[in-house]
C-alpha cells in the first residue's frame, strides 16, 4: 500500500510523464505536416545529433539513478521528484533533435530520434513500485 505522499508523487509524475511523452508525438506530427526547407547533406548533421540523442538517453538513466540515491540518503522526496523531472527532460531531448534534423536536413530517417525518445520515456515511467521502494528507503 502506498503512503499518501508516495501516491501523490506517483500521480504528479505520471501526469508530467504523459504530458512530456505526448509532446514527442506532437513534435513528430509537426515534422510530418511541415515540410523541411532545402535539403542538405544529412550525414553532416544527422550522425552527430544521433550520437547526442543516444547520449542524452543514456545520461537520463544515470542522472535519475544519482538523484534517486541522493534523495534516499538525504530522505528528501523533493529530490526524488527532481530525479524524474531531469530524466524526463533528457528523454525529450532526442525528439527535439529529431525535429531539428528534419527541418535542417530533410533526412528521411529522422523518425529514429522520436523512437529513441519514446523508448526512453517508456523506460522512465514512474511506476508505483519504484517510487514506493524509494519512499520506503527514506522512511516516509
Amino acid at each position: 500500500m502506498l503512503s499518501a505522499g508516495a501516491a501523490q508523487l506517483v500521480r504528479a509524475l505520471t501526469i508530467l510523464w504523459a504530458a512530456m511523452a505526448g509532446s514527442v508525438f506532437l513534435y513528430y506530427l509537426i515534422g510530418r505536416l511541415v515540410p523541411p526547407g532545402e535539403a542538405s547533406d544529412p550525414s553532416l548533421l544527422a550522425a552527430p545529433l544521433l550520437g547526442v540523442a543516444g547520449g542524452s538517453a543514456a545520461i537520463s538513466f544515470f542522472l535519475r539513478s544519482v538523484f534517486t540515491r541522493r534523495a534516499v540518503e538525504r530522505k528528501d522526496p523533493a529530490l526524488l521528484r527532481t530525479a524524474y523531472v531531469i530524466a524526463f527532460v533528457f528523454a525529450e531531448t532526442p525528439a527535439i533533435l529529431g525535429l531539428v534534423t528534419h527541418f535542417a536536413t530533410g533526412w528521411q530517417y529522422s523518425w529514429v530520434f522520436f523512437f529513441i525518445s519514446l523508448g526512453t520515456f517508456a523506460l522512465h515511467f514512474p511506476s508505483q513500485g519504484k517510487i514506493s521502494d524509494a519512499m520506503d528507503a527514506m522512511g516516509k
